[in-house]
């Protein structure tokens, strides 16, 4: 069907508080309920460090396992991204 919205991008208003980060990360999701949402983080290889199962409103990540450096968050539902970005984790390691 041409005329799907499956295929649309999500305009999801997802905020990263604080960044840099020493311990604890919230993120919320505002007028956005996830069916399957998770976040992920990664370093900067690439490679997967923390996933975690987010729900609708606030959702508190601890980060302070992971040592200092940047880091691409991702906010996914089931396959579809949400949205991305940069994060710093200070202090800790």
């Amino acid at each position: 069907d041409p005329l799907s919205t499956d295929d649309l991008p999500i305009e999801i208003d997802i905020s990263i508080y604080p960044n840099p980060v020493e311990s604890d990360l919230l993120i919320t999701m505002s007028e956005y309920i996830p069916a399957e949402g998770r976040v992920e983080l990664y370093d900067m290889l690439g490679q997967l460090v923390k996933t975690q199962t987010i729900y609708y409103g606030w959702n508190t990540v601890t980060v302070s396992t992971l040592v200092s450096g940047t880091y691409i968050y991702r906010v996914y539902d089931g396959v579809k991204v949400l949205g991305e970005g940069k994060l710093v984790k200070v202090g800790g390691f």
